[in-house]
Order: structure tokens, then sequence, then C-alpha cells
């Protein structure tokens, strides 16, 4: 996938959770419990890469997270 200029290597992750409909009075809850799961699932890459970028989307019914990770 995309992988700026200067950096050596990266991977992209993605996240998806189905049934996940993110209430704008829930947001906050959601976005703690979100980061922990990707965090859990993620932890070696992320010891790995020194850069992060995230996207986060959602369609009528399913949330995606997609991590990119790189390396300078």
């Amino acid at each position: 996938e995309y992988l700026p200029n200067g950096y050596i290597r990266g991977t992209t992750l993605t996240y998806s959770w189905e049934g996940v409909i993110i209430d704008d009075n829930l947001k906050q809850q959601y976005a703690k419990w979100i980061a922990r799961e990707v965090i859990k699932e993620s932890s070696q890459y992320l010891l790995e890469y020194d850069h992060i970028w995230i996207k986060v989307l959602q369609d009528e019914n399913t949330l995606y997270v997609k991590l990119y990770l790189a390396k300078r």
C-alpha cells in the first residue's frame, strides 16, 4: 500500500466490527474501547514501526479501523 517518501518499510492493518454504530452521545466510550482493542490486537506491530496513521470508516453497520504503520 501507500508508503510516503523517506520510509523504508510499512504495513497496513485493518480491523472491523459488525453491528457497531457510533452514537454521537457515546463517541468517547467507543473511542476508548476501539483504542484498547486495536492496541491489544496490534501490539507486536506497534513495537516494530515508529510512525502511524489511523483511518476510521463506517458503512451501514460496520466500523473499520485502518492502521498504516511505517519505519524510517
